[in-house]
């Protein structure tokens, strides 16, 4: 019997689409995810053709041998290499020393999808009874089926995959091996101007390959060899291919970093340097971790880290990034328990350099003075367009103070956001915008009136008498009005600027 074609393959009679001109279709494509450009492209030549141009713009590797060897083969591809513009480097390693208890109580069944499966209450506050018991429920079910049923010679095999793979993380960074593909790529791919950096679940969405990549070993690494030290080897690698290749990137994102980054060996700082310096688009994701596990290892871990910040090795690195447009900084605490959240002070890392040409800035997870952040502020008051603040405690001032010295000021701003909590020392938390999952969603008058203020000026909002959150989403009401242009649409005085909005800005 003879096999039949798949309907998905068979083009349709008569597309629509080939009316459209070539600009428009090159358009549509622009917004479309690599598997439906592939979907796409299987239905006439016409799209066949024009979709060609947006296949492997984006390049993905994790710490293994074979993903880099993909690489040299993209890099001597005469197609492919021509038509990659990004790279996202997945670059988390296991622990350097394998231990069979550590690894038994992290596995998990690799058939499984690793998720807790209950139905969550989404309508309730997240720390109401209803869903901390929901969440109960669903942990427990999680613990007694991640594991799997596994016979004792298949946990075996599967502990030597996994010892197998740390040797292999190891002697790839021996031999570097991952610079060398590095290198490869950015000498072969000349249209390739971006490159991200992320760890753990920073950008969940690129999490399956590193899973996938390590199934034999019933589990994947998350993190780096040393928390202490995450990054330091993946960044070092990035900025040594990037000199040697003599690229220049325009966009770089370091997502989940450890602030040991930037305090290696003079020459390594100085190529981290050479690589930041033509920049246009700059994400940093500074973390300090810290654990109510050992005191002792916090307070050093939290005071290295300050020191770091307070000598000026970010600062000295970012004020010699003159050509920034987009400039987003979180430095977040990682922690276990109560404690402090806040480690960095906005002046050890901004300093008071300005970015003549700076329209995006996101500020996340810092200790500032009202000066020092007023005046951040009023220093790109004609270039700045968009504007997020969020976990930011002024140390001296206050906010209501700052806000009304800042308000109407920024005369080219468009959009900002205002998200989680504003402390100062002399007032205690003057506002709180931290609303948990989809209630973030709905219409927040309080937020939307001080946004507004901050936008166009006027009279102080009456903080006081606004209530947090509404029962309503923006959309169920016809004459709410945005306080600033809504993520994703284009500025109507300048078309070409669009404020585009991932998993990292969701953070701020």
């Amino acid at each position: 019997m003879p096999r039949r074609r798949s309907a998905y393959l068979v083009p349709p009679a008569h597309c629509q689409l080939e009316r459209l001109p070539a600009e428009l279709l090159h358009r549509i494509f622009s917004f479309l995810e690599v598997s439906d450009v592939t979907a796409a492209r299987a239905t006439c030549s016409l799209l066949a053709a024009v979709g060609g141009d947006y296949i492997l713009e984006e390049v993905a590797v994790i710490f293994q041998r074979d993903r880099f060897r993909r690489l040299l083969a993209i890099a001597h591809h005469p197609v492919f290499a021509q038509r990659v513009k990004a790279l996202f480097f997945q670059g988390d390693r296991f622990s350097s020393d394998p231990c069979y208890d550590e690894w038994d109580d992290s596995r998990s069944d690799p058939n499984t999808d690793g998720r807790m499966t209950d139905d969550l209450p989404g309508v309730e506050p997240s720390g109401s009874g209803r869903y901390m018991r929901a969440i109960g429920r669903a942990l427990t079910k999680w613990k007694d089926t991640r594991k799997g049923n596994f016979t004792e010679e298949e946990l075996d095999a599967a502990f030597d995959a996994y010892v197998w793979h740390i040797n292999s993380q190891k002697r790839i960074v021996a031999e570097g091996y991952d610079t060398f593909c590095l290198t490869a790529l950015l000498n072969g791919c000349p249209k390739l101007r971006c490159i991200t950096l992320a760890f753990q679940q920073a950008m969940s969405g690129k999490l399956a390959m590193t899973t996938n990549a390590f199934r034999d070993a019933m589990d994947y690494p998350k993190g780096d060899t040393v928390w202490e030290d995450q990054g330091v080897r993946q960044v070092t690698a990035i900025s040594q291919a990037v000199c040697l290749s003599g690229q220049s990137l325009d966009s770089l994102s370091l997502i989940e970093v450890s602030h040991r980054v930037f305090e290696q060996s003079r020459d390594v700082v100085e190529r981290i340097r050479h690589m930041f310096r033509p920049l246009r688009r700059l994400r940093l994701l500074v973390q300090t971790w810290a654990t109510d596990e050992d005191l002792v290892a916090e307070e050093q871990q939290l005071f290295e880290a300050s020191l770091c910040f307070e000598g000026g090795a970010v600062k000295e690195v970012l004020k010699d990034t003159p050509d920034l447009r987009v400039l987003k900084l979180q430095f977040p605490i990682g922690v276990t328990g109560p404690g402090i959240q806040v480690v960095a002070r906005l002046g050890d890392i901004t300093g008071d350099t300005t970015w003549p040409n700076l329209l995006e800035l996101g500020l996340s997870n810092f200790i500032a003075t009202e000066d020092g952040l007023v005046d951040l502020l009023l220093r790109h008051r004609t270039s700045l367009r968009w504007l997020s603040l969020s976990h930011i405690e002024l140390e001296s001032g206050t906010w209501t103070s700052a806000l009304r010295r800042i308000a109407g000021k920024l005369s080219n701003l468009r959009s900002i956001r205002l998200r989680s909590y504003f402390v100062s020392d002399a007032s205690g938390r003057e506002f709180d915008f931290d609303i948990p999952g989809a209630e973030s969603r709905k219409i927040a008058p309080l937020r939307d009136a001080v946004e507004t203020y901050i936008l166009k000026g006027g009279e102080y909002p009456n903080v006081d008498r606004l209530p947090l959150l509404l029962s309503m989403y923006p959309w169920e009401e016809p004459e709410y009005v945005s306080p600033g242009i809504p993520i994703d649409e284009p500025d109507p005085e300048d078309p070409a600027l669009r404020y585009e909005w991932d998993q990292f800005d969701a953070h701020m």
